[in-house]
């Protein structure tokens, strides 16, 4: 099995950690080796020992990739029933104004709704701009 990702080029280095940690602590929680390619930002997660393992770590890379941390994404692998979503607010804006206006309002002052929300839901919430498909 082997999975294909592209992940924004600034969020590459952020991938890969200071001195590969993260790609290491990846490529050891998921038991496949990650391929990264920091000019085009395409991820090969590829020959995972265990499948499980393997789709977690998939998760794991288009959580960075959307904006989280690396440590709230390696969550990922400690609890089995986490999961993983995001959601396209383009669908529900109807001008790109309105877009900045909806991501401003789920962030709020110094991201005070933001930490609201995660603290109310027990959920990590990360709002980003889509830059890529």
């Amino acid at each position: 099995m082997t999975e294909h990702i592209k992940i924004p080029l600034e969020r590459v280095a952020v991938l890969v950690g200071p001195k590969g940690s993260v790609k290491e602590l990846i490529e050891e929680r998921s038991t496949a080796s990650l391929n990264i390619d920091s000019q085009s930002g395409d991820v090969e997660i590829a020959d995972p020992k265990d499948a499980l393992k393997g789709m977690r770590a998939k998760e794991v890379v288009m959580a960075i990739a959307r904006g989280f941390s690396p440590e709230k994404a390696l969550k990922l692998f400690d609890y089995d029933l986490l999961m993983f979503e995001t959601i396209d607010l383009s669908n529900i804006a109807r001008t790109e104004k309105d877009l900045l206006r909806i991501r401003g309002r789920l962030i709020g002052k110094d991201g005070k709704t933001r930490e609201i929300f995660e603290s109310l839901t027990s959920a990590y919430i990360s709002v980003m701009e889509k830059r890529y498909a």
